[in-house]
């Protein structure tokens, strides 16, 4: 991401505090690779998606600020899905 022209840039970060939220950051951050491999907008915008000391760090970098407001309300809506995906299934499981 370093020496490109994307001025604009956001850093989410997300540790788990316990078991299921490990679990929870694993599933995120799996969903979030193939986005990072394959942003809709090549050239315009850089997703780095790496898990740092348990946490998951997402790094973003845009040519403009609606990119960069774009790619976070994506981010962000993926995030809630896994998450509510997640609870889901485990909530269906026999105990």
């Amino acid at each position: 991401m370093e020496g490109e022209d994307l001025p604009y840039e956001a850093r989410i970060d997300l540790c788990p505090s316990d078991r299921s939220e490990k679990e929870l950051i694993q599933s995120i951050y799996r969903s979030l690779i193939a986005e990072a491999r394959s942003p809709a907008s090549v050239g315009r915008i850089r997703i780095r998606v790496e898990m740092r000391g348990g946490c998951l760090s997402v790094e973003m970098k845009t040519d403009t600020e609606s990119h960069l407001r774009a790619v976070l309300n994506s981010i962000m809506y993926l995030l809630h899905a896994v998450r509510d995906v997640v609870r889901r299934v485990e909530s269906e499981r026999p105990s």
